[in-house]
C-alpha cells in the first residue's frame, strides 16, 4: 500500500506542474492579443531600420512601365464591319433546340443466342471390313482441269507480264521534226502505247547525239494496256550552234523480268535552215530536204531554188543513198557498168553502191544512170542498203502488187517500216517516178525505221 500512495503523490505532482506551465503560456498570448487589437495598422518596424532612397538617373534603356489603362464609361463600341467580300466566312448560325421534336428511337441490341450445342454420338460403331474384289476395274484416267490465272487487281503491276506477239511498248510518232522557239527551247509531244496485257512500269529518257542538253516527262510511269500516256520533250539549243541539226533519242524501257523491252523514238531539231524558195517552211517536204541538205546529202541550185517535183535519175539517187548511209566513196580501177565509165560524174557513187550490193544493172551489163528512179527500185533498194528483213512473212496491202513480182517484199518492207505507203485506192504504183521531195522524205525516215518494230 506504501508504494501504490508513493507514485500516486507523484503522479499528482507531475500534472500540477503540467497545468501552471498552461496558465503561464495562455497570459502570454492573451497580452500579445491586447497590443495587436490596440494599434491594427502599425507596422513594426525597427527603430534602427531607415528606407532607402528611390534610385535616380535610370538609363535610356530602363524598361518604362505601361501607363494604367482607365476604362471608359462613356465610349460607343465599334460597329462590326459591312460590306465584307464573299469569301468572308460567316459565323455558324445559333442551334436552337427543337422542343417538340421527336426524338429517335432508342436502338435496341437484340439479345444474344448461344448456337445449339452440338451432341456427339455416344458410341463410335466401326464400319463392316468390306471385302475387296479380286480383279476390280479402275477408274478411267481424267482429264485436269485447266489452271486458272485470275488477272491481278486494276493498278497493280504482275510479278510477271506476258509478252505479246507485237511490240509491247512503242513511241509515237517514231521520228519528229522540230525547231527551236524564242527561247531557244524545242518542244516535242510524244505518246507512250502500251500491248502487255497488264499494267507496266515503265523508265524514261532521252539523250542528245551533240550532248545538247535534252530532257523528258513523265521520267517514271505505270502504263495500262491500249491506253496512251502523253510524253513530252525538250531540247536546249545551245546560244553559240556549232551544228546547223541534232538528233536525240528518247527511250522507254518496260516490262518485268526476263520480258524487258526498250522503245525508241528519233527527235531531229533543225536550229539552221537553208532558205529554198520553192520549199515553204512548214511544207510536208521542208523538214526532210533541210535535214538532208544540213548533211550535205542534197543541195539547190544557184537561184536557191531546189525543185521538188523534179524526177531524180539512178545517177542522182545512187548519190544521194551513198551520202544518206555515211559509206565511204570506192573508186575502182575498172567499171562494172558498160554504160559507166571512170570520168562519169557518179561514178564513185555508183561503184560504192554496187560494193554494198544495192544495185546490180540490168541483164545486158548496163546501168542506165540517166533513166528515172522508180518507186519500186527506190523500195528496193531503200530495204536493201538498210538490210531489212521481215521477221513474219509479209501480208499483201497492195492491189496493183502480186506476190509473185519482183517487187512484193520490198513494197511490203517499206511500208511496214513506215518509210512509203500506197495512194488512197489502196495501189502502190511501183513504176511510178520518185521526185526529190519524196525521195528527200522516204531516204530520211528510211535511216530511223525498222518494219519489225
Amino acid at each position: 500500500m506504501a508504494e501504490t500512495d508513493k507514485v500516486r503523490r507523484q503522479l499528482a505532482a507531475v500534472a500540477l506542474g503540467f497545468f501552471a506551465m498552461a496558465l503561464v503560456a495562455f497570459g502570454l498570448f492573451s497580452a500579445a492579443g491586447a497590443q495587436a487589437a490596440a494599434n491594427p495598422n502599425e507596422k513594426q518596424v525597427p527603430q534602427s531600420w531607415t528606407p532607402p532612397p528611390l534610385p535616380t538617373g535610370f538609363p535610356t534603356w530602363w524598361p518604362t512601365p505601361p501607363a494604367t489603362r482607365t476604362p471608359c464609361p462613356d465610349c460607343t463600341p465599334i460597329p462590326w464591319p459591312t460590306g465584307l467580300p464573299t469569301w468572308w466566312p460567316t459565323a455558324p448560325a445559333t442551334r436552337t433546340p427543337c422542343a417538340n421534336c421527336t426524338p429517335p428511337p432508342t436502338r435496341t441490341r437484340p439479345a444474344f443466342t448461344p448456337p445449339a450445342t452440338m451432341t456427339h454420338g455416344a458410341t463410335y460403331t466401326p464400319h463392316a471390313t468390306g471385302t475387296r474384289p479380286a480383279t476390280g476395274t479402275p477408274h478411267a484416267t481424267g482429264t485436269p482441269h485447266a489452271t486458272r490465272t485470275m488477272p491481278p487487281p486494276p493498278g497493280t503491276v504482275p510479278a510477271t507480264i506476258p509478252r505479246p506477239a507485237g511490240p509491247p511498248l512503242s513511241l509515237r510518232p517514231f521520228v519528229q521534226f522540230g525547231h527551236p522557239g524564242p527561247d531557244g527551247v524545242a518542244h516535242y509531244n510524244l505518246a507512250l502505247m502500251n500491248s502487255f496485257s497488264a499494267d507496266t512500269p515503265v523508265d524514261l529518257g532521252a539523250a542528245s547525239m551533240s550532248h545538247w542538253p535534252t530532257g523528258v516527262q513523265p521520267m517514271h510511269v505505270v502504263v495500262h494496256p491500249g491506253m496512251p500516256v502523253p510524253v513530252h520533250a525538250m531540247v536546249q539549243v545551245p546560244e553559240t550552234v556549232t551544228l546547223p541539226i541534232d538528233v536525240e533519242h528518247v527511250f522507254a524501257v518496260g516490262g518485268m523480268p526476263p520480258h524487258m523491252v526498250t522503245a525508241t523514238a528519233h527527235l531531229i531539231t533543225i536550229a539552221v535552215r537553208h532558205p529554198f524558195n520553192d520549199v515553204p517552211e512548214g511544207s510536208w517536204a521542208d523538214d526532210p530536204v533541210q535535214y538532208l541538205a544540213n548533211l550535205g546529202v542534197i543541195s539547190g541550185y544557184s537561184d536557191g531554188s531546189f525543185h521538188p517535183n523534179d524526177n531524180v535519175t539512178r545517177a542522182q539517187f545512187a548519190k544521194m543513198l551513198v551520202g544518206a548511209m555515211g559509206w565511204d566513196v570506192q573508186t575502182p580501177a575498172s567499171p562494172t557498168f558498160s554504160d559507166v565509165a571512170s570520168d562519169f560524174w557518179a561514178y564513185s557513187f555508183i561503184e560504192t553502191a554496187v560494193a554494198h550490193g544495192v544495185i546490180s544493172g540490168y541483164s545486158d551489163g548496163t546501168f542506165r544512170p540517166m533513166s528515172t528512179v522508180t518507186r519500186g527500185q527506190l523500195a528496193k533498194m531503200v530495204s536493201t542498203a538498210r538490210g531489212w528483213v521481215m521477221d513474219t512473212p509479209a501480208e499483201n496491202n497492195f492491189s496493183d502488187v502480186a506476190p509473185s513480182d519482183w517487187v512484193y517484199n520490198y513494197a511490203q518492207m517499206v511500208n511496214a517500216a513506215e518509210v512509203m505507203s500506197g495512194y488512197a485506192d489502196n495501189t502502190f504504183r511501183p513504176n511510178v517516178a520518185a521526185t526529190r521531195s519524196q525521195i528527200a522524205k522516204i531516204l530520211t525516215l528510211s535511216l530511223f525505221s525498222d518494219p519489225n518494230n
